[in-house]
């Protein structure tokens, strides 16, 4: 989802340095150079300026910079969501419920049970009485 030279590319905005940046990361010099070189090549968009002192933002850097700022915090809350998302499926009973098939007993026993599980959900099925409503829900 999300492209990692972009932390990169967000390391060497905030420091003003490949040298820097590549100290933050735990990688060369040479090996943050490179990766910029790769980003920029694929976006097809100049990102920085190289000046004796550092590294210098253009404008397409700036608005680049911004919202791969925004796309990380993004990705890492969608990824979070999605991981619980998981997890929401383990929690919930499905039971089925019909006219010749009701569910009050078991709804008896959970209307007692479920404070001391939270986290536990209920879903009620409607299926027909017929032979092929109770097959199509199974």
């Amino acid at each position: 989802m999300y492209n990692p030279v972009l932390d990169t590319f967000i390391t060497v905005a905030e420091c003003g340095s490949f040298t820097k940046a590549s100290e933050l990361l735990y990688i060369s010099p040479t090996a943050v150079m490179k990766q910029m070189n790769t980003l920029e090549a694929h976006l097809d968009v100049k990102l920085t300026e190289r000046t004796p002192t550092g590294v210098k933002l253009t404008a397409a850097g700036e608005i680049i910079y911004r919202d791969a700022k925004f796309m990380k915090d993004y990705s890492k809350k969608s990824l979070a969501e999605a991981k619980a998302s998981e997890h929401s499926y383990d929690t919930t009973f499905c039971v089925g419920t019909s006219l010749l098939n009701p569910a009050k007993p078991f709804m008896d026993i959970w209307y007692r049970v479920n404070k001391k599980f939270p986290d536990y959900k209920l879903h009620l099925v409607p299926f027909e009485d017929d032979h092929d409503g109770i097959l199509s829900e199974i």
